[in-house]
């Protein structure tokens, strides 16, 4: 018993260190390596970020484990996925919320929302090529 004594009075504060620095970035905060370069020009491959893991809910360190609901994510967060397919951390721009319907047209990447928007538009261009084409007849 005298054995272990010694050595846990020297490194007990080393210790207590790592044992506050796993909690720490598995509860508050941590940080990683950005694996590709998806998110470029603002994020480019190798960069390290800062990710706030208390933004959309408070957890018990260690765990998956919610204890409070702190945030909604919003349209344009920037967000790190433990994507089990490709086996890394990725980091994504979000773009649709629940509800919303995404959906690639013509290499244009369309939400719910700007799909509607982009529907008017086009209907007003439409009427206005038209109402065009009736003047220069007349």
């Amino acid at each position: 018993m005298r054995m272990l004594a010694r050595p846990w009075r020297e490194y007990k504060r080393f210790v207590a260190f790592i044992a506050l620095m796993v909690l720490f970035r598995s509860a508050i905060a941590d940080w990683n390596v950005v694996p590709s370069g998806s998110m470029l020009p603002a994020i480019r491959e190798g960069d390290r970020i800062l990710v706030d893991k208390m933004a959309y809910d408070l957890r018990i360190p260690l765990t998956q484990i919610a204890i409070a609901h702190l945030h909604e994510p919003q349209r344009g967060d920037v967000v790190t996925v433990d994507s089990s397919a490709a086996h890394e951390l990725t980091v994504k721009r979000l773009i649709g919320l629940p509800g919303d319907t995404v959906a690639m047209r013509d290499n244009v990447l369309l939400c719910e929302r700007r799909a509607r928007e982009l529907s008017a538009a086009r209907a007003r261009a439409a009427a206005r090529r038209r109402d065009f084409a009736r003047r220069l007849s007349d």
